[in-house]
């Protein structure tokens, strides 16, 4: 779900995309010391991550992401990376699958990063294609 998330932020406008950088995926956080004391953790994986805006997507699916445990987890999670002055917007699978969900998340990223997207005549249908063959090829359309 990471990749469904990412594919569509950094593809070009003409091909349905919101022509946002690149991010890294899967990357590796040193947390300073008062965020370990947060977390318990030296260091955390961001599945997204754009460290020139110090600003990450976390991907939050209803397989890992539910119960008391894994709630105050990722509460942890939040605030140790907010301590180590990240930015995070969590992602859940109904937003990342809806166009509108991708919609509000790619908006929010790019006033984040001082961007804006600029999409083309024909963006709604190159997009339209794009979320097509994206989730048909994932399995989920």
């Amino acid at each position: 779900m990471e990749t469904i998330t990412a594919i569509p932020l950094v593809l070009p406008c003409r091909y349905g995309g919101y022509g946002l950088p690149a991010p890294h995926m899967n990357h590796t956080i040193q947390l300073p010391e008062s965020a370990q004391r947060t977390c318990g953790k030296r260091y955390l994986v961001a599945d997204l991550f754009w460290p020139e805006h110090q600003l990450c997507v976390e991907y939050n699916s209803t397989q890992f992401h539910t119960g008391s445990e894994k709630i105050d987890s990722d509460a942890r999670r939040q605030t140790a990376l907010l301590d180590a002055g990240i930015q995070v917007i969590e992602v859940t699978a109904a937003q990342a699958l809806s166009a509108d969900g991708m919609d509000a998340i790619a908006i929010t990223l790019a006033k984040k990063m001082g961007r804006r997207i600029r999409p083309v005549k024909s963006w709604r249908a190159a997009q339209s294609r794009m979320r097509h063959d994206l989730l048909s090829w994932h399995g989920l359309h």
